[in-house]
């Protein structure tokens, strides 16, 4: 619901959030700016998009991670196996 909301994501997209596309606490690239963002190509079309995350966002994000355990898979949301959405 979080990611619905910061950054407009339906839920295709959500389900194929990665983790490398996550930049937690980072410095951003090409600005004076320091805080947490995704950063990933859309699917569809291939085109760049850049979302600044909430602080609640944030939250959701690290409690999603701390779930995970140890899954090799990127994906940010897998199920309760282990696969991804």
């Amino acid at each position: 619901l979080l990611l619905a909301l910061n950054c407009g994501f339906g839920q295709a997209e959500i389900a194929s959030l990665q983790l490398d596309e996550i930049e937690l606490d980072q410095k951003h690239p090409h600005y004076d700016l320091t805080g947490s963002w995704i950063r990933r190509l859309r699917f569809k079309t291939g085109i760049f998009g850049e979302w600044k995350l909430w602080n609640e966002t944030i939250h959701g994000i690290r409690w999603m991670m701390g779930r995970r355990g140890s899954h090799k898979d990127g994906a940010l949301i897998l199920t309760k196996d282990g696969r991804p959405l």
